[in-house]
């Protein structure tokens, strides 16, 4: 069971989070029970539609008890997530990751406050619906736009898909978790915040979600959570400075071609006319304290960084344009440089390698970097030419004196594929 889509692990309105722990166990036991008892039952069905008795029924029930501890043990090496009482910190975490979700409108709050009932189990066999359940969707099922959401929804969602590890910022990744946590306990939200703090074992929640240097604890859980086997595809993206002290936050479903030159103007040059400013004023003393030396070696370090994360974005923006269905990791390797946690940089550096060598030529981005390249393979290679939409202009069905029909390149191909290129390039 996953408490990210709905963190309403509280058994009752503005319970402690160690209250919603023990709840969640209780449910983990119950659960246990309930699927032990169906599986005896399934048992019991099968021994007698095959006439299974006696000894030979024991051996069986022998097998399958020596198979279950085998594969209780791997679990516990692979620290399996399946356990009968629930984890603090990782309820936690999965909270505030659902806190995030929620001020960059992917999950519908109202469902945690109460003012919506859950959604009804579905039927097993019912098709599965458009959205996960407590997203937040307009009328059709489909992911709200900021249109499609009523005037009185009770948190401001940051519809451009953008937050900032930034205490001067009204985007602050940190208030505006804070706004959801205040939304679902009210005057509660200090003694939660503590809880949740001492859950995690951190001083506090800004320092959680910090990225720092070697890339932050949020983060590393957040893509931890939604990696599966070798498929990685976290949705908040933190891009950092060098040195980590300035991040923002990136939603991956809003990605689009306009994306980091909003990162740039509405966050990173009043960022450095703010930072430059306090340089120029801490500079400008004749004495100065401990603490003012200090600022102003952050602030001088500060103006340099901006500076290059700057510079990196606008020179990737003018190529760079998203599509989610090339997945993550394609979507985010130009950005490789910019996460700071190591594993996943080494990921997505080796993964723009790829790109570069021509490995990934069936992505759309792939197509938008290097067009060149990607629209000549479309005419020896035909399920290119579909996956880029080049297929009618670059391959006709033709038929052979047999009557049979097989698809060949156009005899102008090489004059069609120049004119794609052109138009690409324009």
């Amino acid at each position: 069971m996953n408490t990210e889509s709905n963190p309403s692990f509280t058994s009752e309105p503005n319970a402690s989070l160690q209250t919603g722990v023990d709840h969640w166990s209780a449910l983990l036991q119950n659960s246990e029970s309930e699927l032990a008892k169906a599986q005896a039952e399934i048992d019991a069905i099968a021994y007698d539609l095959y006439g299974i008795e006696g000894d030979d029924r024991a051996a069986i029930e022998a097998m399958m008890q020596s198979a279950d501890a085998e594969a209780d043990d791997a679990d516990a090496d692979g620290q399996d997530e399946n356990l009968t009482s629930a984890d603090p910190a990782k309820l936690t975490s999965e909270l505030l990751d659902y806190c995030v979700g929620v001020a960059f409108g992917r999950w519908d709050i109202c469902y945690a406050t109460g003012e919506k009932a859950a959604p009804p189990e579905p039927d097993p066999f019912e098709a599965l619906p458009l959205c996960a359940p407590g997203m937040l969707q307009n009328a059709e099922g489909l992911p709200a736009k900021a249109n499609e959401v009523d005037a009185g929804y009770p948190i401001r969602i940051s519809w451009e898909g953008i937050l900032v590890d930034d205490s001067t910022h009204e985007e602050d990744l940190y208030k505006r978790v804070l706004e959801a946590l205040t939304l679902m306990w009210g005057e509660q939200v200090g003694s939660i915040e503590q809880e949740a703090c001492d859950f995690l074992g951190v001083r506090s929640l800004r320092d959680y979600f910090a990225e720092k240097k070697v890339g932050g604890r949020y983060f590393k859980e957040h893509l931890s959570r939604f990696s599966k086997s070798r498929r990685k595809a976290p949705l908040y993206w933190p891009i950092s400075t060098e040195s980590g002290t300035y991040t923002l936050w990136l939603y991956y479903p809003r990605l689009s071609t306009n994306t980091l030159y909003s990162a740039v103007t509405q966050f990173i040059e009043p960022k450095q006319t703010e930072v430059q400013e306090t340089f120029a004023k801490l500079n400008a003393k004749q004495t100065r304290t401990k603490s003012e030396d200090k600022e102003l070696e952050h602030a001088h370090l500060l103006v340099a960084e901006l500076a290059t994360l700057r510079e990196s974005l606008l020179e990737i923006a003018q190529f760079w344009k998203p599509d989610l269905n090339d997945g993550v990791q394609i979507t985010a390797a130009p950005l490789w440089k910019h996460f700071r946690l190591k594993p996943w940089q080494k990921t997505l550096k080796d993964t723009w390698g790829k790109l570069d060598n021509g490995d990934f030529d069936w992505a759309h981005l792939a197509h938008s970097i290097w067009p060149k390249r990607v629209i000549q393979k479309c005419i020896d290679d035909r399920s290119l030419a579909i996956a880029h939409g080049h297929d009618e202009a670059l391959w006709a069905k033709t038929t052979d004196a047999k009557g049979k029909s097989k698809w060949q390149t156009r005899q102008n191909a090489e004059a069609i594929a120049e004119e794609l290129i052109s138009q690409q390039t324009v």
